[in-house]
């Protein structure tokens, strides 16, 4: 019995196994050695100068003070914050009502707030806002009470207002208007919101809980966390006041990044013949940032316009108080307005909004009626053009006819080919060789004349 066995290599290599030695690295002091150290450092060069300074790191009573004018500087800018509004030679505090329910009125409510205070001064602008100066707080509100239902007028009070009053009802708290104008407002950003049922008083002592008990549900579903105050007695509508000065303001960027007025009086003076065109004088309190005269000054549903300047009249609805002199306010009132600052023509923002084109910049948005004319032309004179007959072989385009030569040249090209042919025919030396001849019918000749078509250039 014989078998072919293959023999074992001898170069088969060695796999160690689960218990392989496994010798301990030399422990060089656990630090990089020198040469390590030269390629790690090669091509780079050391500083010359330290860049930057080492931080100072603050010691314990150096981190107190500064927490300590932190804590000073934001106490400060929010007292600013509360004196830029509300008293003597600021605006005073802007408050939109706006009723929620169909059967709130917001004048009746009005109404309560201008008696809760015998002492309160009342006067009304041609615009019909509503100004109450308070000599008790010595504060200064304005409300404004836009056309219930009209979303506009809605939205433009709430823009420029720095509180809302929002008028709950007893049978719900708000209708269906109400939840779609408390969503637009919330889409375009709602000031600080007061929220305020009236009609309490009226009802039964044991319905009262019931009823508030509705309408906090009511505002729970938008208003998370506030409380909800009611408004029947005189003493509620002073709260209510002293609410509206003391509550903190929740910021609106678009609004707070720029100034804005609302307008008190209105009056246009037209030019000498020139009826549509003239100067409007627009009286009111500007909130926000500084006005500058040379900026623009945008109306909404009008336009942009440029200012001539901005005067300093005397405040109509100032805080009188007690001790006050009467004779000295009536000066004070007759003094003429007191010019703060006039355009400079050099300064002065362009009312040119949209690019104008350079007409030598290789720009061309649309053609003038000169090249659509022109184009007119040019395409009518190539269409009266007359057309050229050609005859070229069958198949071939309009493009390919173009670059064929005229019959005359085509003739002069026969005729020269004709000749080259009977050169080589009966030129000296010449002997054709076998299988070389080639017989042409007439069949064949025919066939290539009626290869050939007419075309129309």
């Amino acid at each position: 019995f014989a078998a072919n066995m293959a023999l074992p290599s001898e170069n088969v290599a060695h796999r160690p196994g689960a218990f392989k030695q496994q010798n301990k690295a030399h422990k060089h002091g656990r630090h990089k050695s020198n040469r390590s150290l030269e390629s790690l450092s090669r091509g780079k060069v050391s500083l010359k100068s330290i860049t930057r300074k080492n931080k100072h790191e603050l010691k314990r009573q150096e981190r107190k003070n500064q927490i300590q004018q932190l804590r000073k500087l934001k106490r400060e800018e929010a007292t600013e914050r509360k004196r830029s509004l509300g008293g003597s030679g600021v605006p005073p505090f802007l408050t939109a009502i706006i009723p929620l329910h169909a059967d709130e009125d917001p004048a009746k409510f009005l109404e309560l707030v201008k008696s809760c205070d015998e002492d309160a001064v009342i006067t009304e602008s041609s615009q019909g806002y509503c100004h109450i100066s308070l000599p008790r707080f010595k504060k200064r509100y304005s409300f404004v009470i836009p056309r219930p239902g009209d979303v506009y007028a809605t939205l433009d009070a709430a823009k420029v207002a720095d509180s809302t009053v929002l008028l709950y009802s007893l049978d719900g708290g708000y209708d269906d208007i109400g939840d779609t104008m408390l969503s637009i407002l919330f889409a375009q950003g709602l000031p600080s919101a007061i929220h305020v049922v009236q009609g309490l008083e009226a009802l039964p002592q044991k319905q009262r809980a019931e009823a508030r008990k509705q309408v906090t549900k009511a505002l729970e579903s938008r208003f998370p966390g506030e409380k909800l105050r009611a408004v029947d007695k005189k003493e509620d509508g002073l709260l209510l006041l002293r609410q509206i000065a003391d509550q903190k303001r929740r910021p609106i960027s678009y609004r707070d990044s720029r100034p804005h007025m609302l307008a008190e009086s209105v009056e246009f003076c037209p030019h000498e013949g020139q009826n549509l065109v003239g100067t409007l004088k627009v009286s009111g309190y500007i909130r926000g940032k500084p006005l500058s005269v040379n900026s623009l000054v945008h109306i909404p549903g009008h336009g942009d316009f440029q200012m001539t300047q901005i005067d300093a009249p005397d405040d109509p609805q100032g805080l009188v108080l007690k001790s006050r002199d009467t004779s000295k306010s009536m000066e004070m009132a007759d003094l003429t307005p007191k010019l703060l600052e006039k355009a400079d023509p050099v300064k002065q923002e362009s009312l040119q909004s949209e690019n104008v084109p350079d007409e030598m910049d290789a720009e061309q948005t649309w053609p003038t009626p000169e090249e659509l004319a022109e184009a007119e032309s040019a395409q009518l004179e190539t269409e009266s053009r007359k057309k050229v007959v050609k005859k070229v072989p069958k198949g071939t385009s309009e493009y390919q006819a173009c670059w064929i030569l005229d019959d005359e040249s085509g003739k002069e090209g026969s005729e020269s080919d004709s000749e080259n042919e009977d050169e080589m025919e009966g030129g000296e030396g010449f002997e054709p060789m076998d299988g070389d001849d080639e017989e042409v019918s007439d069949t064949d000749n025919a066939t290539i004349a009626d290869d050939t078509e007419s075309i129309s250039i």
